[in-house]
């Protein structure tokens, strides 16, 4: 498919997460191609919501190589940890 999904939530202070913390999902919003990534990169901004470069590129990157199950920790001032590869 290679579709992107974004779903934003509220951080609760570690408490699980549940469908009230749902800030966004782009399931509600399936009009948009979600197939390219600037779709992602520009519902971020239009959310208001800044990420590291180094997370759009990644996500971009897994998009183009159909990779999955991946966790990677993007920060602002150092290199991302991966801290999971599928």
């Amino acid at each position: 498919m290679r579709h992107l999904f974004l779903q934003v939530l509220r951080d609760e202070d570690g408490r699980p997460t549940c469908e009230d913390n749902i800030l966004y999902d782009s399931l509600h919003e399936p009009a948009l191609d979600w197939a390219v990534i600037g779709t992602l990169s520009d519902k971020l901004v239009t959310l208001g919501i800044a990420v590291p470069e180094s997370l759009i590129e990644a996500v971009y990157l897994d998009q183009c190589f159909n990779a999955g199950n991946r966790v990677v920790r993007h920060h602002v001032d150092r290199p991302p940890e991966v801290l999971m590869a599928g």
